[in-house]
């Protein structure tokens, strides 16, 4: 499971540097890394158990932290 979690993490890094938006101070790998403890069950479960988020909270709020924290600021719609 961590394998596949990390796999998407990648895919996710490499596409936003192939498409010339990820943020210019994150590279694939630095950006793959930082993707994944951003998922992690950790950070999931204290917002969600923890601290009572809504699934549909937590999805928005790091939606919204992941793209402006990986896409370039040009890049942004």
């Amino acid at each position: 499971m961590a394998r596949a979690k990390l796999a998407g993490c990648r895919r996710l890094a490499q596409r936003l540097d192939d498409e010339g938006v990820l943020a210019s101070q994150w590279s694939v790998d630095s950006a793959t890394d930082m993707l994944y403890a951003l998922i992690s069950s950790d950070v999931v479960e204290g917002l969600t158990v923890d601290r009572r988020w809504s699934k549909q909270k937590l999805a928005s709020h790091l939606g919204l932290l992941l793209r402006s924290t990986f896409v370039a600021e040009g890049a942004r719609a």
